[in-house]
């Protein structure tokens, strides 16, 4: 997989599955594990200087399921491996 040069994180709040109801949109893309990858990958270039986390709405959450999915993108992204 090759990631581009500066990710957008609006690739990720397009692309989940939506399984995930919090997320304002709901096209389907990259997996779960796929965008906990791509994180992790983004991790190991230690380049990361910044990671904005958006659009995840707390009144259509359904029990906290898409904020732990974030929680859990966001850890990769600082470094944990979920395998």
């Amino acid at each position: 997989m090759t990631l581009p040069a500066s990710p957008s994180a609006s690739i990720w709040t397009s692309s989940i599955p939506p399984t995930r109801p919090a997320l304002a949109l709901r096209a389907c893309g990259v997996t779960y594990r796929e965008a906990h990858l791509a994180m992790e990958m983004i991790a190991d270039t230690e380049s990361m200087v910044s990671l904005e986390v958006v659009e995840i709405n707390p009144i259509l959450d359904e029990h906290n399921r898409t904020a732990l999915l974030g929680v859990e993108l966001v850890l990769s992204g600082l470094g944990q491996k979920i395998l």
